[in-house]
């Protein structure tokens, strides 16, 4: 198991999947080339949001629009200790979503993926979220959409857009 400190959390890796901690020792994410379980709302102001998606292995190749969704198998104790390190990074609690308005299963919002970094790369440093040794998928523009159930899958899957869905990403210059 391999351990460092990025920007005082913990993160660390078996060589196939990375967790990351809170200073407080609280789960903030787990990346994985199966899943990406993120314990931060994608509508978050910019000074509370990750910049960046890492992965040990490619997973896309190009740049563009890609989906969020959100497990269906993500537990009470996970949340609330998302929440706790989302207080003790400063997000105002008004912004913190409550355990009744979880929503899980579904497709939750879409991300634009600017650039793909290599494994080593002189713009490491440019990311605070950027994992040595980890391909780095910029995250430069997201938008919220409204929930829509949707089975998930390991890694990358298609899903077809409502014409709604379309309209909001279209409207946030992701399409």
């Amino acid at each position: 198991m391999k351990e460092q400190i990025v920007a005082g959390y913990q993160v660390l890796s078996d060589g196939r999947t990375c967790w990351v901690n809170a200073p407080t020792g609280e789960s903030v994410a787990r990346f994985s080339a199966v899943g990406i379980d993120v314990h931060r709302r994608i509508d978050l102001p910019d000074i509370h949001r990750k910049d960046i998606e890492n992965r040990q292995r490619t997973v896309l190749s190009t740049t563009g629009p890609l989906l969020i969704h959100v497990s269906a198998r993500a537990t009470s104790e996970r949340h609330a200790a998302a929440l706790t390190v989302a207080r003790k990074a400063g997000v105002p609690e008004e912004l913190l979503p409550t355990e009744q308005g979880r929503l899980l299963g579904g497709i939750v919002g879409c991300v634009f993926i600017s650039q793909v970094l290599p494994k080593s790369s002189l713009f490491d440093q440019q990311y605070r979220w950027k994992f040595d040794n980890h391909i780095g998928y910029v995250l430069s523009k997201r938008t919220k959409i409204p929930f829509r159930p949707v089975s998930g899958g390991q890694g990358v899957f298609h899903v077809d857009l409502t014409r709604d869905e379309e309209d909001i990403i279209r409207g946030a210059g992701i399409l």
